[in-house]
C-alpha cells in the first residue's frame, strides 16, 4: 500500500475504542472499526444515496430500527453499492439478526471483495452462528487484504481454538498480540487460548509464560463477563461463556 494512505486506518482505529468506551461491550468492538472504515469510504465517495448517510447517522446514534429502514431505502436506490449492504449488515448484527447480517455481508463482499472489513462482518455473522469453518475462511480473506491488523488475526484465533487447531493458535496468537489487539478482554481471551493450546501441545515453558501474561491482563475478565451476560440467543455463546469461566478459574488458582 502507498504510504501516503497510512492515515486511512487512523479513524477506524480511534473509533473502535471510542465505541467500546461508550457501550462498554467488547463484543461489538469490531463494529466500531467497521463503522470507521465505512465512514472513511463515505467521505471518499461523496455521491452516495442520501438514505445511506442517514442510515449511518442513525446507526451511530443507536437508533437501529430507523437505521435499518434507511439502509434498506439506500439499497433499493443504489443496489450496486457495497457500502449500503455493509451498513445494513452491521445494523442487522446490532439487532441480533445473524442471518440478515450474513446475507448482507455476503452481498457487500461480492461487490467489493478487497475490503477486509466486509470479510470480518461476514466472519462475525458466521462465528456467532457457530459456523466456525466458514467464519475462519472469511477471516483468512480479511487477513489476505489487511494482514497488519491485529484484530483480524484475533478473530482467526477464535475459530482456530474452537476447531481444535492448537498448533495454529500457538503461531497466530503471538503474532496477533504483537500487532496489537487494544482491548483488555480480547487480549485476555487470546492469552487464554494460547495458554491452553500450549498446554495441550505439551510445551510447559511457553505455557508458563502465557499464564503470567494471562494474570497481567486480569482486568479484562469482569467486563468480558458483563458483556456475555448482556447477550443472548447466539449459538456460539455457550462455548464462549465456558471459556470465560475457565479463565476465571485459572486466575483464581494462579
Amino acid at each position: 500500500m502507498d504510504r501516503r494512505w497510512n492515515w486511512y486506518w487512523i479513524v477506524p482505529l480511534i473509533l473502535a475504542p471510542i465505541l467500546f468506551a461508550i457501550t462498554q461491550n467488547a463484543i461489538y468492538l469490531w463494529v466500531g472499526f467497521g463503522a470507521g472504515v465505512l465512514l472513511l469510504w463515505l467521505f471518499r465517495h461523496l455521491a452516495l444515496p442520501p438514505h445511506l448517510h442517514n442510515a449511518v447517522k442513525l446507526y451511530r446514534r443507536g437508533q437501529l430500527e430507523a437505521a435499518l429502514a434507511a439502509a434498506t431505502q439506500a439499497i433499493n436506490k443504489s443496489p450496486d453499492r457495497w457500502e449500503t449492504y455493509h451498513t445494513r449488515s452491521l445494523i442487522n448484527f446490532g439487532l441480533s439478526d445473524l442471518a440478515g447480517a450474513e446475507k448482507d455481508a455476503r452481498q457487500a463482499v461480492s461487490l467489493k471483495p478487497t475490503v477486509s472489513t466486509g470479510h470480518i462482518a461476514l466472519g462475525q455473522a458466521l462465528y456467532w452462528q457457530a459456523r466456525y469453518e466458514e467464519a475462519q475462511a472469511a477471516y483468512k480473506e480479511a487477513i489476505r487484504h489487511q494482514a497488519r491488523e491485529g484484530l483480524n488475526h484475533f478473530y482467526l484465533i477464535m475459530t482456530q481454538y474452537r476447531l481444535g487447531q492448537f498448533e495454529d493458535v500457538a503461531i497466530t496468537a503471538p503474532f496477533a498480540l504483537k500487532l496489537g489487539i487494544n482491548n483488555p478482554s480480547f487480549m485476555l481471551l487470546a492469552y487464554y487460548y494460547l495458554l491452553d493450546s500450549l498446554e495441550r501441545l505439551n510445551r510447559p515453558d511457553e505455557a508458563a509464560a502465557a499464564l503470567e501474561q494471562l494474570k497481567q491482563h486480569e482486568m479484562g475478565l469482569e467486563p468480558f463477563q458483563d458483556d456475555l451476560a448482556s447477550v443472548s440467543g447466539f449459538p456460539a455463546l455457550p462455548a464462549l461463556r465456558q471459556d470465560v469461566r475457565a479463565i476465571a478459574s485459572r486466575l483464581a488458582t494462579a
